[in-house]
């Protein structure tokens, strides 16, 4: 899969590494007391988060335009941002600590796990309206050169090849006279 390093948008970085609080020989490591280090490690990941904040802020601003440019309503704008808006600052920051990027090959464990699991509205209806989101918001970042069209294809054949076993999981999840499809007994 190739992504596109080449384009950008103001205030994008090409870190899709996780911030992983790894010290050097130098630093305090855990539980001990090198102040300057820890506010550094701090202020670092402090700024990387503020940084994939303005960057996925202007993703979905750029997505945004994109959909209303398509006359869609304001309510299905609304809605497709929204879906975008979980997966990159929920998911991917908080959670991966990835950027938009690095979320192409995300999307499968944010639809088939992360989604079903943790969001309570989850149905197998709204996956593959999640799912279309998604697409949608990877085909506005194609079009603006930020991704690669590989890495748009690898989107959607996950999609197409897992909707059907991810609706399952879901129904099956939220069923409580189901075996959990995560944590079997």
């Amino acid at each position: 899969m190739d992504i596109d390093d080449n384009k950008s948008i103001p205030g994008e970085t090409d870190d899709n590494q996780p911030v992983t609080g790894e010290t050097d020989d130098n630093q305090a490591g855990p539980g001990e007391t090198d102040d300057n280090s820890a506010s550094a490690d701090e202020d670092e990941s402090d700024r990387f988060f503020r940084k994939l904040e303005k960057e996925n802020s202007g993703y979905l601003s750029v997505f945004g335009d994109d959909l209303r440019k398509s006359g869609l309503s304001e309510s299905t704008v609304r809605r497709h941002l929204m879906n975008a808006d979980l997966f990159l600052n929920e998911f991917l920051m908080y959670r991966e600590c990835l950027t938009m990027k690095a979320g192409v090959s995300m999307v499968g464990s944010f639809l088939g796990d992360f989604f079903i699991r943790k969001c309570a509205w989850s149905t197998p209806g709204n996956i593959k309206t999640t799912a279309a989101s998604l697409k949608k918001f990877y085909k506005s970042m194609l079009g603006h050169g930020l991704i690669g069209s590989d890495s748009y294809s690898h989107i959607c054949d996950e999609i197409k090849n897992h909707m059907e076993l991810w609706q399952k999981d879901c129904a099956q999840f939220n069923d409580p006279d189901q075996e959990d499809p995560f944590y079997p007994v």
